[in-house]
């Protein structure tokens, strides 16, 4: 267990819908992290840039599909863009049951600096009724959302990332020069 460690995210989604009813979007996701493993280390400052670009088209009336690239410079601020460039990308498939359920299942990949990082996504888009919702793509996100009135609503929310980001000759050892960071969330 560290120290010490504080997380900053910001992130902003921006669809586009297209005539045939596809949508781009593109999400910007902008993170700082400051760790600190113990009393003698010094605070490793980690940055991320990633930025999804999805496209989702259905595919009939009750199929759609969505493809994400997405890339990432993850890593020690003084080498993030000159050493932290990651590749990744998913897929999904969904299937809308009916107006009020919807399942997905697909595949996400990263190319981590460990190796290749696989992991099969499974969703879910449940109204349950007009004021409650359950939504979420496992292991990734999950959130249940209750309407207070058209514009308020509450819940919670779980969310899990697993992320790792290039260190420079200064912090790194000779075993590794990344740290992994399982991360998980819990909000309301």
């Amino acid at each position: 267990d560290p120290k010490s460690f504080s997380h900053f995210r910001a992130q902003v989604n921006l669809p586009l819908v297209m005539k045939d009813s596809s949508i781009f979007d593109i999400n910007p996701i902008w993170e700082e992290r400051w760790i600190q493993i113990n009393e003698q280390s010094s605070v490793m400052h980690l940055r991320g840039l990633i930025t999804w670009l999805t496209y989702t088209r259905n595919i009939s009336g009750k199929w759609s599909a969505m493809l994400a690239f997405i890339p990432r410079w993850n890593g020690e601020t003084s080498i993030q863009f000159s050493e932290g460039f990651q590749a990744g990308g998913a897929g999904l498939l969904m299937y809308r049951r009916d107006p009020t359920l919807q399942f997905k299942f697909g595949m996400y990949y990263n190319r981590e600096f460990w190796g290749n990082f696989f992991m099969p996504l499974l969703g879910l888009d449940w109204t349950i009724d007009k004021k409650q919702r359950l939504f979420g793509i496992l292991p990734g996100y999950f959130t249940y959302e209750y309407r207070i009135s058209k514009t308020i609503s509450w819940g919670g929310n779980f969310r899990t990332f697993t992320n790792s980001y290039k260190l420079g000759p200064d912090l790194s050892s000779s075993v590794a020069n990344f740290v992994r960071i399982d991360d998980n969330q819990l909000g309301a």
